[in-house]
């Protein structure tokens, strides 16, 4: 290789490595949002959560029972309710919002 290729092999690898970097710092966020649906100690803490959950439309209330309750992941939710994966995401993502806004 020569100098010309060793350089834009090294700027690739860099640039690859910050958008991998970037990608995490997304999921890190994600998971933060999921301190939510932790097991709780405190029995009052259950009731409220179980509680506002079953307040969720039905297809929210849905989809959050499957992923948090049953731990199945969105590719596995979409095929059991015959929607795509990327709807349960959604779906998650506007159901944890409605929680937020609730507590």
């Amino acid at each position: 290789m020569n100098e010309y290729q060793i350089k834009g092999w090294f700027f690739t690898t860099i640039k690859n490595k910050h958008i991998d970097n970037i990608r995490k710092q997304k999921k890190m966020i994600y998971f933060e949002n999921e301190h939510i649906f932790q097991e709780h100690v405190n029995f009052e803490e259950n009731v409220v959560i179980k509680e506002l959950i079953d307040r969720l439309p039905d297809k929210n209330k849905e989809v959050v029972l499957l992923r948090y309750y049953m731990n199945l992941n969105s590719t596995e939710i979409g095929k059991a309710l015959g929607i795509s994966p990327s709807t349960v995401r959604s779906r998650l993502s506007v159901s944890i919002q409605m929680l937020k806004e609730k507590l």
